[in-house]
């Protein structure tokens, strides 16, 4: 018999939720991660024995199946949709266990890079949560398990285990060329894929290719960006929009699908990822599932995402910027070399193959409570 469920309707204590705060916290691709990681939980975990994967939103139901020794596992916008009070009276007095999933510290470490307002209180009530409450941590890197440990005091860090961001890369016959890039007809790009928000450091790449413009440098690249507004983007893009210089030199595309963003990976010279700071760094994965290089910020986690099959920059550096991507872009001995160590060496599980991590943890942590408690 399995020893996973999944509960449609989660936990409650008659204990109303905190406000919400607005739906669009500007938190970049890691809404692809979110619904991935659920998505795959849902298909992996299902019988009948207690480690629960659970969405919760809004008021909650009762919970009067707990037992003892249950495992809730809080894999979604956990610092938005959840009543943390409500968990921690699970634990405290129906002895429920918590696994819960943190992607990154950068409310609390750069709080600058989000709106004033609720979000940041939420997300430092999540960290405090999962501080005191949480039987099992899961991070996405390296560098997020070492800002918690800065951030927190007196967590254990066997709490924590790492686990690896996945990919599911669509087939040639899957995918599909979007709509929004007909004009280009076969003129070569790279490709950015990131919320347009503050934090990404959008600005640079502006720059770079005003400058591209101004100097009139003919072998510049067609720069295509994938991504919604957010934070601090509005300026940005109205520039962008109404700049007669790059006109014909940046695309912008807010929506597209999954057919059509694996087209656009899969036939980019490259990817770019200036950041100045991430969790992990999800579009460097997808870049090398697909077989591109990338050039990417040295910043925080993105080292550890790229697996050193790309170029890192100082996202400070414009010059170093440019010149690093005319070279790519020019030289395409050097891209096919890249290429060809990306499909020798690369790590790149799948999206069932992080759910498989997730599962064994907790396996592991329902049978060590058991055999302590039996």
């Amino acid at each position: 018999m399995s020893r996973f469920s999944t509960v449609q309707d989660p936990p409650s204590l008659d204990v109303k939720a905190g406000p919400r705060p607005p739906h669009d916290h500007s938190r970049g691709s890691f809404r692809r991660f979110l619904r991935n990681v659920e998505r795959s939980a849902r298909i992996l975990i299902k019988g009948s024995i207690r480690a629960i994967a659970v969405s919760v939103r809004g008021q909650y139901s009762r919970f009067p199946t707990a037992l003892p020794g249950d495992t809730i596992l809080l894999a979604g916008e956990n610092w938005s949709r959840h009543d943390f009070s409500v968990l921690h009276e699970l634990k405290k007095n129906r002895k429920v266990h918590i696994a819960a999933v943190l992607q990154d510290m950068i409310p609390c470490i750069h709080p600058q890079f989000f709106e004033a307002g609720s979000f940041k209180t939420r997300f430092q009530a999540y960290v405090e949560f999962l501080s005191t409450s949480a039987d099992v941590i899961f991070t996405i890197s390296k560098s997020t398990t070492e800002d918690f440990l800065r951030f927190v005091s007196g967590v254990s860090p066997t709490r924590i285990v790492q686990i690896e961001l996945g990919v599911d890369v669509l087939g040639e016959s899957t995918q599909s060329r979007p709509a929004a890039i007909a004009a280009l007809g076969n003129r070569s790009y790279v490709l950015c894929v990131s919320t347009i928000q503050s934090r990404k450091n959008f600005d640079l790449l502006y720059r770079i290719w005003q400058r591209f413009a101004l100097e009139r440098q003919p072998d510049a690249p067609h720069l295509v960006v994938v991504g919604r507004p957010g934070f601090g983007s509005a300026d940005l893009l109205y520039m962008i929009r109404n700049d007669p210089w790059i006109a014909d030199s940046i695309t912008l595309i807010q929506e597209a699908s999954d057919a059509e963003l694996g087209w656009l990976y899969a036939h980019c010279l490259f990817t770019l990822y200036p950041s100045w700071y991430e969790g992990w760094g999800l579009p460097l994965t997808e870049s090398l599932a697909y077989g591109k290089t990338f050039i990417a910020s040295d910043r925080s986690s993105l080292p550890e995402a790229g697996q050193g099959l790309g170029i890192h920059l100082d996202p400070y550096d414009l010059v170093s910027w440019s010149g690093e991507l005319m070279r790519l872009a020019n030289d395409g001995e050097t891209r096919a070399a890249m290429e060809q160590r990306i499909l020798a060496v690369r790590r790149v599980p799948n999206w069932s193959d992080t759910a498989r991590k997730i599962s064994a943890v907790l396996e592991e942590l329902i049978y060590a409570r058991e055999t302590t408690t039996g």
